[in-house]
């Protein structure tokens, strides 16, 4: 498979008057684990929609290998980029099913075909939301429209799926299984981004972390900058870190 590798370059966004990013520069390698880690406002989510360009930069560049994302097209880009947004809740009044062949569009030609079809099965029972095929997804709990959610971007196969809190409506059953769903995910050679507020979830699976407070990376690199030093400047507040077999834990002081 060949490597994706996601790029971005003195990356500038603001809401009308107010800076969110702040020409940051950052690399996401094939196959990486990153979780996004940072205070609400500090920019996590914002980066995200930059990068699936939802939202348009004032100012900077992001790459795909050497290709600019502005020079992909629409399939293009939904072959490459897979986007689970924060809230689930939808008026959307389809089936999990026709949810999740949306993520076929990319693909499929006139008629999703017997693989299209194939596809959808597979990464709904991949979430173990294949018992809700034929129900109305805005008839869902919260937790179950967020895992349908990210079954479609999965029936997209993108080489790179970005999440924004993929676990914040899930029981604590529900954020394991989903985690460790694209970790195995990751294995693969797919890169996952997710902005994440549980640090020690994402202590457990993620293996590559950025560091964004007030717009600014303030540090992007492997588990050992997720030390007490670094968080305490993250978030203003004391917290501790321990090692209980061979896992690295955050506590609050």
């Amino acid at each position: 498979m060949m490597p994706f590798d996601l790029t971005f370059r003195d990356l500038s966004f603001s809401y009308r008057q107010k800076k969110v990013l702040k020409k940051i520069t950052g690399e996401f390698q094939s196959g990486g684990f990153y979780a996004l880690i940072g205070p609400n406002g500090s920019g996590k989510s914002t980066l995200l929609k930059t990068l699936d360009r939802i939202l348009i930069p004032q100012s900077g560049h992001i790459f795909i290998n050497d290709k600019a994302l502005t020079d992909l097209n629409h399939k293009e880009m939904a072959r490459t980029i897979g986007y689970v947004a924060q809230s689930s809740h939808s008026i959307n009044p389809g089936t999990v099913y026709d949810t999740v062949m949306l993520g076929r569009r990319p693909h499929v030609g006139w008629y999703p075909s017997a693989s299209d079809r194939d596809m959808v099965f597979q990464q709904m029972k991949r979430l173990k939301v294949e018992h809700l095929a034929l129900r109305k997804i805005n008839e869902l709990s919260g937790g179950e429209q967020q895992r349908v959610q990210i079954a479609r971007a999965l029936a997209q196969q993108p080489r790179i799926m970005l999440l924004d809190e993929p676990t914040s409506s899930l029981d604590l059953k529900h954020q394991i299984e989903v985690m460790e769903t694209l970790k195995d995910i990751s294995k693969s050679g797919i890169t996952i981004i997710v902005a994440i507020h549980d640090l020690n979830l994402a202590l457990r699976y993620a293996n590559r972390f950025i560091l964004i407070k007030n717009g600014h990376i303030i540090k992007q690199g492997n588990k050992s900058i997720m030390n007490h030093e670094n968080l305490q400047e993250l978030y203003n507040t004391d917290v501790t870190t321990i090692q209980h077999n061979g896992q690295t834990y955050v506590l609050p002081l």
